[in-house]
C-alpha cells in the first residue's frame, strides 16, 4: 500500500521528472535530459557529471524560472529518506499509466509509461546509484518505432536488469527501420530464458531472430501479446509453436495471426486469459 508520505514524495518528483513541452517560444521548458546525446552517454558509461554537461550545452532551452532547480546546493529533503523507500517510490513512479504520444521514437519502462528509470538516473548523483543499485527498475523496457541509436542503450538497460524476469514491448507501426528493429530483437532474445511477457506489434516482417527461436527455449514465458499483420502463415504458426511451449504460459493474444481459426497446439488447459482478434 503506498502511504501519504510515498505519494507526496511522489508528486514532488513527478514535477522534477516531467517530460519535455514546448513553450511559446517554441523552445522546450522544464527539459528532459532524454535526448539522443543523453542516451549515448548512458549507453557509453558517462557519469552525471557528463549528463549534466550535455545538460548544459541545452541551457538555453531552460526556462529561468526552472534554473534554480539545477543549481541547488544543499541536498533536497527527498535524499534524507531511506534508499529502500525511494526506490519503491521509483517503481511506483515507472508504473503510473500515462497517455504518451504516438508519434517519434521513444524508450521508456513500459508502453503506457512517460518515463524511464535513465530519466531518473539523471537527476542526481543519488538517484543514479539507487536506479543502478536495483534491478527491478529495469526488468521491464518498451521501444516505440526502434532506432539504431536505441541499440547500446537497451543492451546496457537489460544488463542492469540482472536476473530478473523480463516484461518486453516493442511496436514498430508502419514502415519504419527494419533493421533498428532486427537488432533489438537479437538483444532481447540474448535474455530469452528470462522473458516473462512480451507484446510484440509488427506491421512488417517477418524478422530472423524471431524464426529461430526453438521449442523450450521460452520456459518462463507467463504472457504473449503478437501482431503480426501481413506476416506469412507457416512464420506465425513456428513462432507461436515456441510460445505455447512455454509451461508458465497463462495469457495469449492472436492479434493477426490466425484469421481462419487456432491451432491444435494452443495449450488449453494452462491459459487463463485468452483474446484471439
Amino acid at each position: 500500500m503506498v502511504t501519504l508520505l510515498q505519494v507526496l514524495l511522489m508528486d514532488w518528483f513527478r514535477v522534477a521528472t516531467r517530460p519535455p513541452q514546448q513553450s511559446s517560444s517554441g523552445h522546450i521548458s522544464n527539459g528532459s535530459l532524454i535526448t539522443r546525446d543523453a542516451l549515448a552517454i548512458e549507453a557509453s558509461g558517462g557519469s552525471t557529471a557528463e549528463l549534466w554537461r550535455c545538460h548544459q550545452g541545452r541551457s538555453r532551452t531552460v526556462d529561468k524560472p526552472n534554473r534554480h532547480r539545477y543549481h541547488r546546493r544543499t541536498p533536497p529533503t527527498i535524499n534524507q529518506i531511506p534508499p529502500e523507500l525511494l526506490g519503491e517510490i521509483f517503481m511506483h513512479h515507472l508504473q503510473t499509466t500515462r497517455n504518451p504520444p504516438n508519434g517519434g521514437p521513444r524508450l521508456t519502462f513500459s508502453a503506457s509509461s512517460l518515463s524511464s528509470p535513465i530519466l531518473l538516473g539523471q537527476v542526481c548523483g543519488h538517484w543514479r546509484n539507487i536506479s543502478l543499485s536495483m534491478p527491478t527498475l529495469w526488468s521491464s523496457v518498451a521501444i516505440h518505432r526502434p532506432q539504431m541509436y536505441h541499440i547500446p542503450m537497451v543492451r546496457l538497460w537489460l544488463e542492469r536488469a540482472a536476473n530478473c524476469p523480463l516484461s518486453l514491448y516493442i511496436a514498430q507501426p508502419g514502415r519504419v527501420d527494419g533493421e533498428a528493429t532486427h537488432e533489438v530483437l537479437e538483444v532481447f532474445i540474448s535474455r530469452i530464458h528470462r522473458w516473462k511477457r512480451i507484446q510484440f506489434y509488427f506491421t512488417q516482417g517477418p524478422f530472423r531472430p524471431l524464426l529461430d527461436l526453438t521449442e523450450g527455449s521460452v520456459q518462463m514465458m507467463e504472457s504473449a501479446t503478437l501482431y503480426l499483420d501481413g506476416w506469412d502463415p507457416a512464420s506465425v504458426d513456428k513462432i507461436w509453436r515456441v510460445i505455447h511451449a512455454s509451461p508458465a504460459l497463462r495469457q495469449a493474444r492472436w492479434l493477426a495471426s490466425y484469421p481462419h481459426g487456432l491451432p491444435a497446439h494452443v495449450p488449453w488447459a494452462q491459459l487463463t486469459h485468452i483474446i484471439h482478434a
